[in-house]
């Protein structure tokens, strides 16, 4: 994301991408780009026409802020890393701790999904099975069509 002059101080003239083409080539909406424009992740560029395009550093900064979407780092972390921008190594850093903080969600996620996994009496055809019940049904307008049926028949 860093690490090279600024298209404008470059010799030659400055080629810019037009919002359309980027976000087809990024696989984002065009609303995403303005988004990220409007909570000052990057700026554009206003052709004669009026719509936006990026230089080549900001598409690259944008690259990265998909990537980092992608594996949903929040906007207010990217945010964080896109402002080190000047410290390659401190950016480096800040990428590094936002996406072990991802990952380590993303763990307790699974462990989550497979605790409940675990409770649930899964049968080898993947459908639910009813376990036997330890306790008397439940009463009152919570229980299940099923549940009051059989509480009836075994009351009465």
């Amino acid at each position: 994301m860093t690490g090279r002059p600024t298209p404008s101080a470059q010799a030659g003239p400055r080629r810019l991408v037009m919002i359309a083409d980027l976000a087809e080539q990024l696989g984002v909406t065009a609303r995403a780009l303005r988004h990220y424009e409007d909570v000052g992740l990057i700026r554009s560029e206003r052709t004669t026409g009026n719509a936006r395009a990026y230089d080549l550093e900001t598409v690259e900064i944008l690259k990265a802020i998909v990537r980092l979407r992608q594996v949903d780092v929040p906007l207010a972390v990217i945010d964080g890393i896109v402002r080190q921008g000047s410290d390659p190594s401190a950016q480096a850093l800040a990428i590094r701790q936002a996406l072990d903080a991802v990952l380590a969600d993303k763990k307790q996620a699974l462990a989550r999904v497979v605790a409940l996994i675990k409770t649930m009496d899964i049968r080898d055809e993947g459908g639910p099975t009813t376990a036997p019940r330890s306790e008397p049904p439940r009463s009152g307008r919570f229980m299940r069509s099923a549940e009051s049926a059989a509480a009836a028949r075994e009351a009465g």
